[in-house]
């Protein structure tokens, strides 16, 4: 007996995705503008899928870097700081 898959892709429109991003219309025109994030266009309506424009601003995601050492430390000569030469 075959298995059936229901592939389910619900389009949401410019003013769902705003709300859900918590963003002006907008801003969401510049990220279309700049192609920040994806959309899909039929003849002159845009929709979005969530999934895909959620996986687009994961690039963006900013995460926690190591702290820097005090002053004091550097200051100090324990820590030498690092300078790029070009």
């Amino acid at each position: 007996m075959p298995i059936e898959t229901e592939i389910s892709l619900e389009l949401l429109n410019k003013e769902a995705v705003a709300a859900k991003l918590d963003i002006s219309q907008r801003t969401l025109n510049e990220w279309l503008a700049t192609g920040k994030i994806p959309y899909i266009r039929v003849g002159g309506i845009i929709r979005f899928s969530w999934p895909r424009v959620c996986e687009a601003l994961a690039k963006y995601e900013v995460r926690e870097q190591e702290p820097s050492p005090p002053i004091s430390a550097l200051e100090s000569g324990r820590i030498t700081k690092q300078t790029k030469h070009n």
